[in-house]
Protein backbone atom coordinates (compact mmCIF):
# COMPACT_ATOMS: atom_id res chain seq x y z
CA UNK A 1 0.00 0.00 0.00
CA UNK A 2 0.83 3.62 -0.31
CA UNK A 3 1.76 4.29 3.45
CA UNK A 4 4.37 1.82 3.80
CA UNK A 5 6.48 3.00 0.64
CA UNK A 6 9.17 5.38 2.20
CA UNK A 7 10.14 6.25 -1.56
CA UNK A 8 10.56 5.11 -5.23
CA UNK A 9 14.08 5.74 -6.80
CA UNK A 10 14.85 5.23 -10.68
CA UNK A 11 17.87 3.48 -11.34
CA UNK A 12 18.52 2.44 -15.06
CA UNK A 13 15.15 2.86 -16.25
CA UNK A 14 14.28 -0.17 -13.21
CA UNK A 15 12.08 1.28 -9.94
CA UNK A 16 12.90 0.58 -6.95
CA UNK A 17 10.52 0.78 -3.60
CA UNK A 18 12.05 1.98 -0.62
CA UNK A 19 9.17 -0.10 1.70
CA UNK A 20 8.49 -0.47 5.63
CA UNK A 21 8.97 -3.91 4.61
CA UNK A 22 12.44 -3.93 2.32
CA UNK A 23 13.13 -2.76 -1.36
CA UNK A 24 11.53 -4.08 -4.21
CA UNK A 25 12.40 -3.82 -7.72
CA UNK A 26 10.08 -3.03 -11.02
CA UNK A 27 9.66 -1.68 -14.15
CA UNK A 28 7.92 1.25 -14.89
CA UNK A 29 7.30 4.94 -15.31
CA UNK A 30 7.98 7.35 -12.82
CA UNK A 31 5.63 9.47 -13.85
CA UNK A 32 3.21 7.51 -14.21
CA UNK A 33 3.41 6.62 -10.33
CA UNK A 34 3.52 10.07 -9.52
CA UNK A 35 0.41 10.75 -11.07
CA UNK A 36 -1.31 7.38 -9.25
CA UNK A 37 0.50 8.68 -6.28
CA UNK A 38 0.00 12.52 -5.74
CA UNK A 39 -3.38 11.83 -3.77
CA UNK A 40 -1.28 9.93 -1.02
CA UNK A 41 0.83 12.96 -0.45
CA UNK A 42 4.25 11.79 -2.28
CA UNK A 43 6.32 14.81 -4.03
CA UNK A 44 9.50 14.66 -6.69
CA UNK A 45 12.83 16.12 -4.91
CA UNK A 46 14.35 15.53 -7.75
CA UNK A 47 13.92 13.35 -11.23
CA UNK A 48 14.87 10.04 -10.00
CA UNK A 49 12.87 10.27 -6.49
CA UNK A 50 9.56 10.38 -5.46
CA UNK A 51 8.80 10.51 -2.08
CA UNK A 52 6.27 9.97 0.40
CA UNK A 53 5.98 12.80 2.74
CA UNK A 54 4.94 10.79 5.93
CA UNK A 55 8.50 9.62 5.93
CA UNK A 56 10.28 12.76 6.19
CA UNK A 57 12.40 13.83 9.15
CA UNK A 58 14.64 16.56 7.99
CA UNK A 59 14.92 18.97 5.02
CA UNK A 60 18.68 20.38 5.13
CA UNK A 61 19.23 22.83 1.58
CA UNK A 62 19.60 20.27 -0.87
CA UNK A 63 19.08 17.43 1.48
CA UNK A 64 16.07 15.27 2.40
CA UNK A 65 16.01 12.72 5.15
CA UNK A 66 13.96 9.86 4.20
CA UNK A 67 13.83 7.41 7.20
CA UNK A 68 17.44 6.30 7.40
CA UNK A 69 18.00 7.78 3.71
CA UNK A 70 19.64 11.22 2.72
CA UNK A 71 18.27 11.90 -0.96
CA UNK A 72 19.18 14.77 -3.02
CA UNK A 73 16.97 17.83 -3.82
CA UNK A 74 17.34 19.14 -7.43
CA UNK A 75 18.15 23.00 -7.48
CA UNK A 76 14.73 23.44 -10.40
CA UNK A 77 12.60 21.27 -7.70
CA UNK A 78 13.24 22.73 -4.70
CA UNK A 79 10.82 25.39 -4.52
CA UNK A 80 8.13 22.95 -5.42
CA UNK A 81 9.04 19.93 -3.27
CA UNK A 82 9.57 22.40 0.14
CA UNK A 83 6.03 23.62 -0.62
CA UNK A 84 4.07 20.31 -1.08
CA UNK A 85 6.13 19.29 2.47
CA UNK A 86 5.06 22.70 4.07
CA UNK A 87 1.07 21.85 2.66
CA UNK A 88 1.34 18.38 3.90
CA UNK A 89 2.89 19.63 7.61
CA UNK A 90 0.37 21.95 7.65
CA UNK A 91 3.43 25.00 8.20
CA UNK A 92 6.56 26.38 7.77
CA UNK A 93 9.23 24.44 7.26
Amino acid sequence: TPSEIKYIEVINHKLIYHTTNGNFETTGSLKDLENKLAPFDFAKCNNCYLVNLAFVTALNGFTVVVGEDELQVSHPRRKEFRRALNNYLGEEF
